[in-house]
């Protein structure tokens, strides 16, 4: 997951945080027509959310990649900040 320029965090199953699961599994509710993982730039990605409604949620751009959008203070926590301190080193 890609939560910084250039910074990036692996989940699994287990550890991906229950926000995340919650607006994944209400993307993949939705069935709409998305590009194939070769068709995607950077555009069409940050661009094709469909549904004014899941603006707040998020959307699937391709195959395999999904724009899900966070509150700040959730973002930080992904990133491993607290209070503006980054505690990865």
């Amino acid at each position: 997951m890609y939560v910084a320029d250039g910074f990036t965090r692996e989940f699994d199953e287990k550890t991906l945080p229950d926000e995340v699961k919650t607006k994944m599994a209400m993307i993949l509710s939705r069935h709409r027509q998305i590009l194939q993982d070769h068709e995607l730039n950077e555009i069409a990605l940050l661009g094709t959310c469909q549904d004014e409604d899941m603006q707040e949620v998020g959307w699937r751009s391709s195959d395999s990649w999904f724009v899900i959008v966070l509150p700040y203070a959730s973002l930080m926590k992904l990133r491993g900040e607290d209070d503006g301190d980054d505690t990865r080193s």
